[in-house]
């Protein structure tokens, strides 16, 4: 089910599997994927630069223009859909109201 409060939601990344990944590649995968996590939140909480991380993707070999059109592409979708605004679960019109 979509989770329709978290503001994090349009920054994310996904894990990068590949084939060619033994159990260490996986688990350096994992941290990394971690890592830009973390930053996201801070990012998305103020507590952080943005800069830190579109420095942390390029890094891990992110297409940093990519990532940046992609997040702003996520933005303007929940805001047409109007999944920008916090929601009561118990709010049953804006549920019945997506149908």
């Amino acid at each position: 089910m979509y989770d329709f409060i978290d503001p994090t939601h349009p920054f994310l990344t996904t894990f990068r599997d590949d084939s060619d990944y033994n159990q260490s590649d996986e688990l350096n995968e994992m941290e990394r994927l971690f890592e830009r996590h973390r930053l996201i939140d801070k990012v998305v909480a103020g507590t952080t630069p943005v800069d830190d991380l579109l420095d942390c993707l390029n890094d891990q070999e992110y297409d940093v223009d990519q990532y940046i059109d992609t997040v702003c592409d996520d933005i303007e979708f929940h805001i047409a859909n109007d999944f920008g605004r916090l929601v009561d679960p118990s709010d049953l019109e804006f549920f019945q109201a997506l149908r």
